[in-house]
Parts: C-alpha cells; sequence; structure tokens
C-alpha cells in the first residue's frame, strides 16, 4: 500500500495527544481522521474504513481493547495499533502496542510495519 492511499484514524481523548499524533502522521504523508472518543471512532470506521486506527487504551465510556474488538467486527482487516501510557495488557486484539511516552520515529516505523502488513 502506498502512504498516500493509507487512512489512519486516530483515536484519544487528550486534545494535545491528538494534535502531536496528528502532526508526527500527516507530516509522514498519512491521510488522517481523528475522533476523541470511542463512539466518534465507530461512526468514522463506518464512514471512512480507513486502513489503520490507532487509539489509546484508556477512552472514556469504551476501552480501546473494547473499541478494538468493535473494530474487528465492523472493518475485520483494519490494523490496530494501541497506544498507553500503562503496562501494555494481556489478551488484547490489537496488531501492535506503544506504550506512552514514545519517540515519533519509532510510531513512525511501527505504523510502517502495518502498513506493509496491509
Amino acid at each position: 500500500m502506498q502512504l498516500s492511499s493509507c487512512t489512519i484514524l486516530v483515536v484519544d481523548d487528550e486534545p494535545p495527544i491528538l494534535r502531536m499524533l496528528g502532526r508526527v502522521l500527516s507530516g509522514a504523508g498519512y491521510e488522517l481522521v481523528t475522533a476523541t472518543d470511542a463512539e466518534e471512532a465507530l461512526e468514522l470506521v463506518d464512514e471512512k474504513r480507513p486502513d489503520i486506527v490507532i487509539s489509546d487504551i484508556r477512552l472514556p465510556r469504551m476501552s480501546g481493547i473494547e473499541l478494538t474488538s468493535e473494530i474487528r467486527k465492523r472493518l475485520p482487516g483494519v490494523r490496530v495499533l494501541l497506544i498507553s501510557a500503562y503496562q501494555e495488557p494481556a489478551g488484547h486484539d490489537a496488531d501492535a502496542f506503544i506504550a506512552k511516552p514514545f519517540d515519533n520515529d519509532y510510531l513512525i516505523e511501527r505504523v510502517e510495519d502495518l502498513v506493509n502488513a496491509t
């Protein structure tokens, strides 16, 4: 898949993190859509059909882990990268996990791995 044809949905309830991720990923050439909660993210999954979803684990009302399960039902081929300031949870269904804080270059490398896996 080419970068220009890859759409990434970023989900985080903290606006500064959402803006930072948006800057880093759009600067790397990815098309971005963003959501501040899981409900908005699911609407965008249905509407935009992203190739990759990057989500914080701790979201209001529905966790990133629950969101991943729901996304898999709606869009089975999508790649999911979970991020968290906490330890990686056991038993999640995501394709990758990154602990906060993370290096922006490392984030891009992990996203490129997911792009190449699609």
